[in-house]
């Protein structure tokens, strides 16, 4: 079936006939170099959720909790988002030991404020799974890029709305979502690559724009959302499953293009994101956030600017 979709910027081809060779040890790459001083042992211990500022946020804030992976509750002016929800144990089809995940999500589904809203930047199982969708099924409002509606629908979703890259769409007078583009793919199986679109999510509500970047590789977009819907307030930017980079580069950024895209949207605050819950590339897991805080020091970028947050921790952003 041929693509129905493709990324704005051209990039280096990434197949299934590269995993087959990286998964046959056919592109082995030496690791980066990581000053010991940027490595933290408690990176990966996950804490308790403040139960508390769930149910009781500083509405003059973003509040933005981190439930694991690419799942995140963010929280501003009263009304409670949901992006990319994952909350099963593994994020493949089957129950893959390889893929299954290492910490449990910090809240689950009925620990959950009433979402105003959830959002869905593409269909693969570590952004998007079946158990959780219906578990939220008809209680929620879905927000998916163009090609997702009848998938989500089939699993409960009665009220979804589509959309393509460049929309800007007030859902109210108090809030304004922007579909943004990604450099990425789609597929959920061996014939559906790029049937369905992939994105990044803007939220204007309250004097913020929050972004969500989603999965992506680096590209000039990132630039060009900067210029056409202006600077970030707070940005979950992704910095894991990058190696090796012969295979990841076109669609998974490394920590030192985290941090790059932080500074083409003139982000004030970023968090990071994608790394930490599921074993998915050759990277081991404590290296994205050491590689992060070497990236930051260099491009002189304080550790409260890009935060790396425990899984369930809470931070606010006035």
């Amino acid at each position: 079936m041929p693509a129905r979709f493709q990324n704005q910027h051209p990039h280096d081809s990434h197949h299934v006939g590269h995993i087959l060779q990286w998964k046959l040890g056919l592109r082995r790459e030496g690791s980066p170099e990581v000053a010991e001083q940027w490595i933290r042992a408690d990176d990966l211990q996950a804490i308790a959720v403040n139960s508390t500022q769930i149910e009781a946020p500083d509405q003059r804030c973003v509040q933005v909790t981190w439930i694991g992976h690419a799942s995140f509750l963010v929280q501003v002016a009263g009304r409670n988002f949901l992006f990319d929800p994952v909350f099963d144990s593994y994020c493949s089809p089957l129950p893959l030991p390889g893929l299954k995940r290492l910490h449990p999500p910090a809240l689950t589904l009925s620990d959950l404020p009433k979402l105003d809203g959830v959002f869905v930047s593409h269909n693969h199982y570590d952004h998007l799974e079946k158990r959780t969708i219906r578990a939220l099924g008809a209680t929620v409002s879905c927000h998916a890029p163009v090609g997702l509606s009848n998938w989500l629908g089939r699993l409960g979703v009665r009220d979804c709305s589509e959309y393509a890259w460049w929309d800007a769409v007030p859902i109210d007078d108090e809030l304004t979502v922007h579909c943004v583009p990604a450099q990425h793919f789609s597929s959920r199986g061996l014939h559906d690559r790029n049937q369905t679109l992939w994105c990044g999510w803007v939220l204007e509500m309250a004097g913020f724009k929050i972004y969500f970047v989603g999965d992506t590789g680096y590209a000039p977009l990132f630039r060009e959302i900067r210029q056409r819907i202006g600077a970030m307030d707070v940005s979950i930017i992704p910095i894991g499953a990058y190696r090796p980079r012969s295979v990841m580069q076109p669609v998974h950024v490394d920590p030192c293009e985290a941090v790059a895209i932080h500074l083409d949207v003139e982000s004030r605050h970023s968090i990071a994101s994608h790394w930490g819950t599921f074993r998915l590339t050759d990277e081991p897991l404590w290296e994205p956030p050491a590689l992060l805080r070497q990236a930051c020091n260099v491009h002189e970028v304080s550790a409260d600017e890009f935060r790396i947050l425990r899984i369930g921790e809470t931070c606010q952003f006035s």
